[in-house]
């Protein structure tokens, strides 16, 4: 190995090792924010993954049966596919506002959950 070769293998890896802090640092960042969403933000952003996924769906299908000319067979199948992932993208927004705000335990289950489990359980030995 020539000692250009060396110094680029180097500069390569000051290169790969600035993008994972930056990869880090900006991950960080993102839970930070949704962590401090207000809750109109949060609500504007679910009711807009539910709709825009509606309105894609209703214009693919309308789109679609105007090239085929098959009114209203391709609405009606692609109307009820954009509901459903409407509902998807809105749950995923859900549980990901939840993990942020709550943060993943090593098991996977939620902190706030662990917490009502001892809640619970502290009850019951004062009864």
């Amino acid at each position: 190995m020539s000692p250009h070769d060396r110094q680029e293998q180097d500069d390569l890896d000051a290169l790969g090792e600035k993008i994972r802090r930056s990869k880090d640092r900006h991950g960080r960042e993102r839970m930070d924010g949704a962590r401090h969403a207000s809750p109109l933000g949060v609500a504007f952003r679910i009711m807009t993954e539910l709709v825009v996924a509606v309105m894609a769906a209703v214009l693919a299908g309308w789109g679609l049966d105007s090239y085929f000319g098959t009114w209203p067979w391709m609405l009606l199948v692609f109307t009820p596919l954009g509901m459903a992932a409407g509902v998807l993208n809105v749950l995923r927004a859900a549980k990901a506002l939840d993990d942020a705000d709550f943060g993943q335990t090593a098991s996977g289950d939620s902190a706030r959950r662990k917490n009502n489990d001892a809640w619970t359980k502290d009850d019951e030995k004062d009864r």
